[in-house]
């Protein structure tokens, strides 16, 4: 704010932190005025009282705070991921960057303690030597430690101390940090931070969990490529805890392929041989089913009717009907059977059901209550069903009755969030076909009632199909209500009630039996979208050709020649043969092909449990090809007798798991051992957090995030931070918050997030509907908090004057700076605005603006002693440049006379202070002349472009150099004499000085043997004292002879010729001076500078040491000869040293 000021005070001491006088004008005043609102818009007001910023905007006060609070985590973390260049939607980019968010590295702790495990044991107070030698936290160490000599540890924390007692320090990494990287990874969850506090959100960024229950479902996805034969080993560990008690079940272990039943693990080796010997015989009877087929097409009786007394296996047969799509059966079938079963679903115990890894699929909830999850809305005791884009869902009621049914009920959108509606129909499938009874579709969130006054006539074995497909192929936001009650009309009138038949019963199979007893009454099933009947027939193959011809209605001979040549396409591959046949063959002889031969071997085997102890490991071998794509899956579970107080874990694996490959897996315990192990976990949490502290502070985890700052730092506070870190952090946190003003700020966020939510995501409006009252109470607390901290910003303001005013406030100045502020305030202005007008106020005082002191009071005295307040002043404003500090306030206060020692301890203590670098500018650099150099622009761009890059380093070479005297209390002649300097790597290769690499600054010795040293080889002074083309003897000379030596010349005389810019060719700068000096009227104020600038010409104009030598030899006025700059410095520190100190 002061650069419109006058550079020097009116009584021209030449100095600028002197000012003894200073001038005042009108426009003056209007500068002083406006400088001043500018320092006063710097400041902030925080919670306990006012602080000046660099910043003067709300958002760059919270990013001071944010910045002070990071360099507190990164101080002891690796501090916070570059998550700001991280787009919310590249998730794995984001997920990436917040893995390394306030992370401790524990290699080099758990290093430190197998590295020194024997001084440990003997002496655990050395912890905090060896964290200074290894530049550790050392509380962090120190706790660490004690897990080392803990003669008792918990589970988890017992395997790293024997990890500890045991391991070479080539081990640490592989061992033991390898362990709690894995058990870190089970024992904790990382959840979004952008919207906490809503209800079904997150309410932490860390999380425990505790991997354990009283079972565990294991899955093991087979490659889609598996050749051969593999194993898969079902491995069971004790926990860590020992074998006692450990006796696991292995439940329903069973491989599950896509489309198909599970098959008992034990059993797929034999199911594949049953498979190949069913193939094998009824291949080779292809010719008898397609003939039975293509003589119920042409006669129109049934495949029942057809095939009877021939012996052909009927399951084979209505896989032929599927296949071919001819023919037709007495009773209707059902088929796409959902495989298998869906359990906690949405994560609720309560909601079960059928279906495919993905859609479609059908679910039940047996809650009394509407659950949510997701979009999802699921009423309670209801059954939903939801599509696929290529498969419609079926829930399928087939008759158990002949006779007439009334059916009505209703179908409604459980997932109104998105979606664009559904489509619906009712089908009555009998042995005629099928007949449409109602259909329809409704748009999201809507319902569509079905209920006719006709009754339905069905005979034993018709189906009535319930159906919801995509709308118009989209099955997004699918999931829909299906509510139906079938009433028989006569006989016993049985009510068949989808929600009370199936939501208590949905897991007992598929098909269902009803309630009444009758079997196979519910279907859960899927049908495909139409497609063509050749779908499953590769075209030109002989079964395309034999289909043909029974539906073109052949001559018999032809088309029983058509079948024999399928027959002969399915059976193996003759080697050598063409292989034109593949396509059909690969097709039909599939195990899962249309053929089903796996299910059909399969048969109705069951699924069995398995007994094992912990630990062991269970091998099975499964034929390759037959298991590719699918997946094992089994439950792990203690035994309910033998195991019940045992711990115990489960891996499922393709390859013979090791030692280690159990660590970090869920344990699964019962009711004792599971509080030991909870106890365990909590143990080991407490000293191995995820991380130390959410370092990034501003959530970018949510599109639209409602939380400004998120806070978890408690693990950092409690493992590494002393008690005056903590203190500092959250005072910093308080001081974030109130300055930010973030209650407040939460209250607008809150209010777009929910008008977002009104347009996309209508599921989030609930949970932000209960956040608005808390969020505004929140609000209006702090706005409270913001009136009563009013008080103490206008006494920081009141304070403020005593210190910028220099004396202790009288009850006068009390009162109107408070008028002024109650004034302000009466105007409607804002507490903030008036109290920073009151502030500009107390910089425009006199009392500030001028270094007042009293004069003598007595008529007798023309001289009084200066006061102690007074000499404060002086003293401060003289070294640093500015108003006393507290200290010096106090050391100085007048209440006690002021003697030398006491002044000379605060000077030195002045001295020994980073703000004695005002003392080097203001004072020291303005005596040199070299002043604000870093903005010098003199020099001529073409000759010395390198200048403006240079000036920079060389001004804070000076500055430092200057400084570090200072602060050192250097002699005088350490300005001369000096045998060091302050450089860069930029500024060394200027000057041509090696082995100085980086952008730090540092502290070069020996530099006088490199041409620098002291003021005279500093870039600064010799660049100042030149042309901006030229060297300049005559200014160096000047320079040396009035301000080192305080000498003083004559002005020129009139009409002296100027010099040229450039050196004429065929001179030297030295020449060139000299032609110019021997003019009678100059030559005799000449005779006493030009050699002293002679001496410095082996420098050029820009402080660089020519490469070539130059005369530097010279005699001065008193006949004395020097060369150089080193014999100019010694020249100046002996035969001047009276005239230079």
């Amino acid at each position: 704010p002061a650069r419109e000021f006058p550079v020097d005070g009116a009584a021209g001491e030449g100095f600028m932190n002197v000012g003894d006088a200073m001038a005042m004008s009108p426009a003056l005043v209007q500068k002083y005025l406006d400088a001043a609102k500018e320092v006063a818009s710097h400041a902030v007001l925080t919670p306990k009282g006012i602080r000046f910023s660099l910043g003067t905007s709300r958002r760059d006060w919270a990013d001071e705070l944010l910045f002070k609070i990071r360099t507190i985590y990164a101080r002891h973390t690796s501090g916070p991921a570059a998550t700001d260049k991280v787009y919310r939607w590249n998730p794995a980019a984001l997920d990436k960057a917040m893995k390394m968010d306030g992370r401790v590295d524990l290699f080099h702790y758990l290093h430190a303690l197998v590295e020194n495990r024997d001084r440990l044991m003997e002496n655990p107070a050395l912890a905090d030597e060896i964290a200074r030698e290894k530049n550790l936290n050392a509380k962090y160490l120190r706790r660490m430690t004690d897990v080392l000599m803990d003669e008792n540890p918990s589970l988890l924390l017992r395997k790293i101390r024997d990890d500890l007692l045991t391991a070479k320090p080539t081990d640490v990494s592989a061992r033991i940090v390898w362990d709690v990287r894995k058990w870190k990874e089970r024992l904790w969850r990382f959840d979004k931070v952008g919207q906490t506090g809503r209800t079904g959100g997150s309410t932490a960024w860390m999380n425990a969990v505790n991997p354990q229950s009283t079972q565990q479902e294991l899955r093991l996805k087979i490659p889609a490529d598996a050749k051969g034969e593999i194993s898969v080993f079902l491995a069971a560990g004790d926990g860590g805890d020992g074998a006692t008690g450990d006796a696991v079940r292995w439940v329903r272990p069973r491989v599950v392929l896509k489309g198909q039943p599970p098959i008992p693990l034990a059993a797929v080796h034999g199911l594949a041989q049953r498979m190949t010997l069913l193939q094998l015989n009824e291949l080779a009877r292809t010719e008898k089913y397609l003939a039975v087929i293509a003589a119920a097409e042409w006669t129109g009786k049934s495949i029942e009717e057809t095939a009877r007394g021939q012996g052909l296996d009927a399951r084979v047969l209505a896989n032929w009907v599927a296949a071919v799509q001819l023919g037709k059966f007495a009773a209707p079938q059902v088929t796409g059977h959902y495989p298998g079963k869906m359990s906690r679903v949405g994560d609720y115990e309560a909601i079960r059901g059928w279906g495919t890894p993905a859609t479609p699929s059908l679910i039940a909830s047996k809650a009394e209550q509407t659950l949510r999850f997701g979009t999802l809305t699921i009423p309670g005791r209801s059954v939903n069903m939801h599509p696929s884009p290529t498969a419609e869902a079926l829930l399928v009621w087939q008759s158990p009755i002949a006779g007439r049914v009334k059916v009505k009920g209703f179908f409604a959108d459980s997932d109104g969030v998105c979606g664009n509606g559904v489509a619906w129909r009712v089908e009555l499938v009998d042995r005629t076909g099928s007949s449409q009874l109602a259909a329809g579709g409704f748009e999201n969130g809507r319902r569509s009632e079905y209920a006719p006054e006709a009754a339905v006539m069905v005979q034993k074995g018709d189906l009535i199909r319930f159906v919801v497909n995509a709308k118009g192929g989209s099955h997004v936001c699918d999931t829909t209500q299906v509510s139906f009650t079938i009433t028989e009309q006569v006989g016993k009138k049985h009510t068949w009630n989808v929600e009370r038949e199936l939501v208590d019963r949905i897991h007992d199979g598929n098909p269902l039996a009803d309630s009444f007893g009758h079997p196979a009454v519910w279907h859960f099933a899927s049908l495909a979208n139409a497609k063509p009947a050749q779908g499953n027939i590769p075209p030109g193959s002989a079964l395309a050709k034999w289909r043909t011809a029974v539906i073109g209605r052949a001559k018999t001979a032809e088309v029983h020649r058509l079948a024999e040549a399928v027959k002969h396409a399915l059976l193996p591959k003759i080697e050598g043969a063409a292989d034109a046949r593949k396509p059909l063959r690969d097709n039909f002889t599939h195990p899962t092909g249309p053929l089903k031969w796996l299910a059909m071997a399969q048969g109705e085997a069951k699924l069995a449990d398995m007994d094992a102890a912990a630990p062991s490991v269970l091998e099975y071998k499964l034929p390759g090809p037959l298991v590719a794509g699918g997946e094992v899956v089994v439950t792990g579970l203690l035994h309910p007798e033998k195991g019940a107080n045992g711990t115990a874990q489960f891996l499922l694996s393709l390859k013979k798991p090791d030692a280690k490959a159990l660590l970090g897996q869920p344990l699964v315990t019962g009711a004792a051992a599971g509080k030991a192990m909870v106890a365990a976990y909590d143990d080991f949490r407490a000293l191995f957090p995820a991380a130390m502290c959410h370092a990034q502070i501003v959530p970018v985890d949510e599109v639209v995030t409602m939380i400004l700052y998120h806070r978890e730092d408690d693990a950092l506070r409690r493992l590494m931070l002393s008690k005056a870190e903590a203190a500092e952090l959250d005072r910093l946190w308080d001081e974030l918050f109130y300055v930010s003003q973030e209650p407040l700020l939460r209250v607008v966020s809150h209010e777009q997030l929910y008008e977002f939510a009104t347009q996309d995501r209508k599921d989030l409006l609930p949970p932000l509907e209960k956040m608005r009252i808390p969020t505004r109470q929140r609000a209006e607390a702090f706005r409270a908090r913001l009136k009563k901290t009013e008080p103490v910003h206008l006494a920081a303001v009141l304070a403020l004057a005593e210190r910028a005013w220099r004396r202790t406030l009288s009850d006068a100045d009390r009162k109107e700076l408070l008028d002024l502020y109650e004034a302000l305030r009466m105007k409607e202005l804002p507490h903030a605005r008036a109290i920073r007008l009151v502030l500009a106020r107390v910089l425009t005082s006199p009392e500030f603006l001028y270094r007042l002191e009293q004069p003598a009071t007595a008529k007798d005295k023309r001289w009084a002693p200066v006061s102690s307040r007074e000499l404060a002043s002086r003293l401060s404003y003289f070294l640093w440049s500015t108003m006393p500090d507290e200290p010096l306030r106090r050391a100085l206060n007048g209440k006690l006379p002021v003697g030398d020692r006491v002044v000379a301890a605060q000077a030195r203590r002045m001295l020994d202070d980073p703000r004695t670098r005002r003392l080097a500018v203001e004072f020291a650099c303005q005596w040199l002349g070299i002043r604000q150099f870093d903005l010098d622009d003199g020099k001529n761009e073409k000759l010395y472009p390198q200048f403006a890059e240079l000036r920079g380093p060389m001004y804070e070479e000076s500055v430092r150099f200057l400084e570090n005297l200072f602060r050192q209390d250097g002699s005088i002649l350490d300005l001369l004499n000096a045998d060091y300097t302050f450089l860069n790597e930029q500024l060394a290769k200027h000057y041509g000085i090696a082995g100085v690499t980086g952008s730090e600054w540092r502290r070069v010795e020996a530099a006088r043997a490199k041409g620098r040293g002291g003021i005279l080889g500093l870039a600064t002074t010799l660049a100042k004292q030149s042309g901006a083309s030229r060297t300049s003897p005559i200014l160096r000379g000047n320079w040396v002879s009035e301000t080192l030596l305080g000498e003083r010349l004559p002005k020129p005389p009139a009409n002296v010729p100027d010099l040229p810019e450039l050196v004429p060719a065929g001179l030297t700068a030295r020449q060139l001076i000299e032609k110019h000096s021997s003019v009678e009227a100059c030559a005799k104020c000449h005779a006493r500078i030009d050699p002293y600038g002679f001496a410095l010409e082996q420098y050029d104009a820009i402080g660089r040491r020519r490469s070539q030598s130059v005369n530097t030899k010279t005699k001065l006025v008193d006949g004395q000869a020097i060369e150089g700059l080193n014999g100019l410095r010694n020249y100046l520190a002996n035969d001047r040293r009276e005239a230079f100190v």
